[in-house]
């Protein structure tokens, strides 16, 4: 029924009667498609994501958004065709392309393809802490651990309170121990602090210290 449906929410009424009057606003649209995902309706996202792209090809917030629902429909070959496609034809549109690109080839476990994505967001914004943290990451996942510590710090640099950043450092430095650790206990109380370490010391084989 219509509540069901997310009719009953009176943000998503509100954003549909605007919708109705303005059909060429594209952030009433977008916004709509946000909360359609966030109540958990990904068709109903996605539907309205596909319709603003066909209306609006050009804008790189309107892919982003189909990219992102047909994540959470668990279609991220898909999506990362989709931002491929459009990477390809706007260069230059905005670093979040190349950004949730490289997140989806991670997700992907396409490494290489998903360093390269990253590379290209932080080429068009390398102040962005987020960036550097997502480098960090699929670095770190490549087992570069000294390249990971170098975007990671770099992010901290930028955003001494990135909780993310500040753990996968954690991560990266784990082989040295007390450093790691310290890294960690940043982030949370020092039973976790120990523990997050004992999982990275097991994702390394290195059980007995684990």
């Amino acid at each position: 029924n219509a509540v069901d449906a997310g009719e009953g929410d009176l943000a998503i009424a509100s954003l549909r009667r605007r919708l109705a009057s303005e059909p060429e606003n594209l952030l009433v649209r977008l916004e709509l498609i946000r909360h359609y995902r966030e109540l958990g309706f990904p068709d109903l996202a996605l539907e309205h994501a596909r319709f603003a792209v066909q209306r609006f090809p050009d804008s790189a917030d309107a892919h982003i958004e189909l990219a992102r629902a047909l994540r959470a429909l668990g279609m991220r070959g898909e999506a990362a065709e989709e931002l491929e496609a459009f990477f390809r034809g706007h260069p230059q549109a905005s670093p979040n392309v190349p950004a949730w690109l490289g997140i989806l080839r991670d997700e992907l476990g396409q490494w290489t393809q998903g360093e390269a994505a990253h590379r290209a967001a932080l080429a068009m914004a390398p102040n962005r802490d987020d960036l550097y943290n997502n480098l960090g990451y699929n670095l770190l996942r490549q087992g570069r651990l000294d390249e990971a510590r170098q975007a990671l710090e770099r992010a901290l640099a930028l955003n001494p309170e990135s909780k993310k950043a500040r753990n996968n450092l954690g991560l990266a430095l784990a082989a040295q121990g007390a450093a790691a650790l310290e890294e960690f206990r940043r982030t949370s109380d020092p039973a976790t602090a120990h523990n997050n370490l004992a999982c990275a010391l097991i994702e390394q084989g290195r059980y007995e210290e684990a």
